[in-house]
C-alpha cells in the first residue's frame, strides 16, 4: 500500500486493516518475485541471481532507512516531517510503477518438467519430482 494512506486516520481498525492488506499485498510480491526467477532463469545460474537480488534489496532495505531518518531530521521528528516522508515515498513508489510497466511480458512460461512420481498419499495426492539428466537437465522422452 501507499504509505499516504497512514495519513487518513490514527484509528487502530484503519491501521491495522492497512497493514493486513499491506501485508498481503508484499506476500504476493515476494511470491511473484520468486517465481519470476524460476521461470526466467536457467537453473544453473538461479543461485547467483538470487543470491545478488537479496544482496541488492537488504542494501535497498538499509539506503532506503537511511534516507528516512536523514529526511525525518531535516524536516523535523514531528508530525510535518511525517507526512513529508509518507508524501515523497508514495511519490517515490508511483514512479516506480511507471518504471515496472517497462518490464516485458515473458512470451511463453514453456514446458513444465516431466515429472516422476515417488508416492501416493491417500488425501495429499503424489509425491513427485523432476526427471533429471546427469547435466540438471529435465530428461524428456
Amino acid at each position: 500500500t501507499f504509505p499516504i494512506l497512514w495519513l487518513v486516520s490514527d484509528h487502530f481498525a484503519w491501521l491495522f486493516l492497512l497493514q493486513v492488506v499491506s501485508g498481503i499485498g508484499w506476500a504476493a510480491f515476494e511470491l511473484a518475485s520468486l517465481l519470476s526467477f524460476f521461470e526466467r532463469i536457467p537453473p544453473h545460474g538461479q543461485t547467483s541471481v538470487l543470491t545478488l537480488y537479496n544482496l541488492a534489496n537488504a542494501t535497498a532495505i538499509v539506503l532506503g532507512s537511511a534516507i528516512g531518518g536523514s529526511l525525518l531530521r531535516g524536516f523535523g521528528p514531528g508530525a510535518t516531517g511525517f507526512v513529508a516522508i509518507f508524501v515523497l515515498s508514495t511519490l517515490a513508489r508511483a514512479g516506480m510503477l511507471v518504471l515496472l510497466r517497462r518490464v516485458p511480458e515473458l512470451e511463453s512460461p514453456g514446458e513444465p518438467p516431466p515429472l516422476r512420481p515417488l508416492a501416493a498419499r491417500p488425501g495429499t495426492g503424489a509425491d513427485q519430482r523432476p526427471v533429471l539428466t546427469e547435466q540438471g537437465e529435465f530428461h524428456r522422452d
